[in-house]
């Protein structure tokens, strides 16, 4: 997480000539994270998009920057995969439904699908797993 001096609405200013690589900073639950505006625009009728194309209100915070209270660190997997157009996550990760209900906020039906496959894909390794616990336990 990086933080900004300025507020979002004096950085698409200052760009001039680029208004779309502009800067944009969000505090989301009390995190701050900067990324380019094409970052959150990327998924049109997103929130991100409507919040940064003025199609949404979205609340200020005390320095200007838009604050969504969502999950502030669950929030880096939602930016990465916006980022990135996958779902990459740490090995363990357990928040599944909670990044689920997050890709439900912000409208991400693309990410809401990548974690339900996860999930299912964890779900099968796990019966898996058990399965041939309980061949070996019987033999």
């Amino acid at each position: 997480m990086e933080e900004k001096k300025g507020s979002a609405s004096s950085e698409g200013r200052d760009q001039g000539k680029h208004p779309k690589m502009s800067l944009v900073t969000l505090n989301v639950g009390g995190y701050l994270y900067v990324t380019q505006r094409q970052t959150l625009t990327k998924y049109a009728d997103s929130f991100l998009e409507r919040v940064v194309e003025g199609k949404t209100l979205c609340p200020s915070d005390a320095e200007g920057h838009f604050f969504i209270d969502r999950d502030g660190l669950l929030f880096r997997h939602v930016l990465n995969f916006l980022r990135n157009g996958e779902l990459l996550l740490p090995e363990g990760f357990k928040e599944n439904q909670l990044l689920a209900q997050e890709a439900e906020f912000f409208q991400l039906p693309l990410l809401g699908e990548a974690v339900k496959a996860r999930w299912e894909k964890e779900q099968l390794a796990s019966r898996e797993k058990n399965g041939l616990v309980l061949h070996w336990l019987k033999c």
